[in-house]
């Protein structure tokens, strides 16, 4: 698979194959930083902050610099910009709430269209973008993943 620079998906990201790209910068208020650290510092699981499972995510990061200033987000999925976003704000929402709680101008999983105009103004298109087994979903690497551990099962019975 070719690294891209021009495969634009929806949203501002990049896509490769099946997988799509979304990277996020937003400013923080005061405190932000610290904020953010605590709670990630807890092994934050979705469940617990009240937010649901998006079983389209191959990888998230959230990554805090420029002095404490800036956050950002980094994300690959399965599917369209749109999807995905109506995807985080009803799945997600209390947790991208409670991380984003002290990111400038983030109106909340709630208002939807804010939320939509608050990732698409503070998306950023990367340079390049490589994914390597860009036709796999998350869904497809879980059932393959299923069917090795079955395979593997048989294969332990008929070597004992």
């Amino acid at each position: 698979m070719a690294i891209t620079t021009t495969n634009k998906g929806s949203g501002n990201g990049l896509q490769v194959g099946k997988v799509s790209d979304l990277t996020l910068v937003a400013n923080l208020k005061p405190g932000g930083a610290e904020h953010i650290r605590k709670l990630f510092a807890q092994d934050v699981e979705p469940v617990s902050v009240g937010a649901g499972i998006i079983d389209t995510i191959h990888t998230a990061r959230v990554v805090i610099f420029d002095n404490d200033n800036r956050m950002m987000m980094i994300t690959e999925f399965d599917g369209t910009w749109e999807q995905y976003m109506e995807d985080f704000a009803t799945k997600m929402g209390p947790l991208l709430d409670a991380v984003f709680a002290y990111a400038e101008g983030y109106p909340g999983a709630a208002d939807f269209e804010g939320f939509k105009r608050f990732h698409f103004d503070n998306q950023i298109t990367p340079v390049a973008f490589y994914v390597a087994n860009a036709d796999a979903t998350v869904k497809d690497v879980g059932k393959a993943m299923r069917l090795k551990n079955a395979f593997d099962q048989v294969l332990d019975v008929v070597q004992s």
